[in-house]
């Protein structure tokens, strides 16, 4: 999901091959999902003591807040002193050159969420509480867990929940990212669920009835071409911010078609992926930090041609090695 993640970000060619092409399906959800399942799978070892579950996961929110200010700081340095001149992204964090005082206080307290810094706040949260959810797996309350988790996703579709903090955004300098985190919660707490579930050794849905694989596969391909159709409704229903319905049922065809494909042992387990979602957290800042220097070049790579947008995005994708085995050399700043 990284690479992927890192491709999109970046455009060009190769990102019209991986961007939503299985449907209205990106790796921003895959991200959240799998971010939600490895955290059920870890940390539901630690039930018999939820003090320690507790503080495992605020030790692991406070590593994340300070990924975020590092970010918050060098997008301020930058844009500040004119390094970035890109029209795409110093747009998106333009509080930081405006009013750098005022954009700096409001990065740390999470108020201030330009689109290149809206997933690490969220994930704060939903780690934050993700303790409580897991607590609640373990006493048997899976079924209204979900429900809640699923109705406050539906509730979200009819802009019940932000309507006020959207007016709020609109009359001061408050952004609180791209993404409403009241949908996105519901891919986090499936995953959640699917890596608790693992982790105590019962099975989520073995789907092995060739024709129910093949009701997928064909629901998928559907959900494909109806992607390429341009018209209101559609749009509606597969809104990214929201996470409308469906783009939900696009990415859970696409998570049963996966478990499929790894049950069966046609899913290709590359180490090297492997070892980026080791350190999923500092390849992704890394990412982040790499697009947006690469960003007032990148009209200039666009112009020189698709060669040189693959070559570069390639190395892209290449550079975000780096990042895991600092980290795992235990390397400053890699390990803050």
């Amino acid at each position: 999901m990284l690479v992927v993640m890192a491709i999109d970000h970046f455009g060009g060619p190769i990102s019209k091959i991986t961007y939503q092409r299985l449907g209205f399906f990106s790796a921003a959800e895959g991200f959240v999902f799998l971010s939600g399942l490895v955290f059920g799978l870890v940390y539901s070892n630690y039930f018999d003591d939820f003090s320690f579950l507790r503080n495992k996961a605020r030790a692991r929110v406070w590593t994340i807040y300070k990924y975020h200010m590092v970010l918050a700081v060098v997008f301020l340095i930058i844009s500040y002193v004119g390094l970035s001149f890109s029209v795409s992204w110093i747009d998106e964090v333009y509080l930081f050159k405006n009013s750098p005082f005022e954009g700096i206080l409001l990065a740390f307290a999470l108020l201030y969420q330009p689109r290149p810094m809206s997933i690490l706040p969220m994930y704060i949260v939903f780690i934050l509480f993700a303790p409580y959810i897991l607590i609640q797996f373990y006493k048997g309350r899976v079924k209204l867990i979900l429900a809640c988790s699923f109705f406050v996703w539906f509730l979200t579709q009819f802009n019940l929940i932000l309507s006020p903090l959207i007016d709020l955004q609109n009359n001061t300098s408050i952004d609180l990212g791209f993404f409403n985190l009241f949908s996105w919660q519901v891919l986090f707490v499936v995953g959640l669920f699917v890596g608790y579930r693992k982790n105590i050794g019962d099975s989520i849905i073995l789907i092995k009835n060739t024709w129910i694989i093949l009701f997928i596969i064909v629901s998928m391909f559907i959900l494909m071409l109806i992607n390429n159709i341009s018209m209101p409704f559609v749009w509606r229903l597969t809104n990214l911010q929201t996470l409308g319905v469906l783009r939900i049922v696009n990415f859970f065809l696409v998570v049963l078609f996966v478990q499929w494909l790894i049950i069966r042992k046609y899913f290709i387990n590359l180490r090297w992926l492997v070892f980026l979602g080791k350190h999923s957290l500092q390849v992704f800042v890394f990412h982040v930090f790499i697009l947006f220097l690469i960003a007032p070049f990148r009209e200039n790579i666009r112009e020189s041609g698709a060669i040189s947008e693959v070559v570069v995005c390639l190395l892209v994708v290449s550079s975000l090695t780096l990042p895991g085995y600092l980290h795992k050399e235990h390397f400053f700043p890699f390990n803050i």
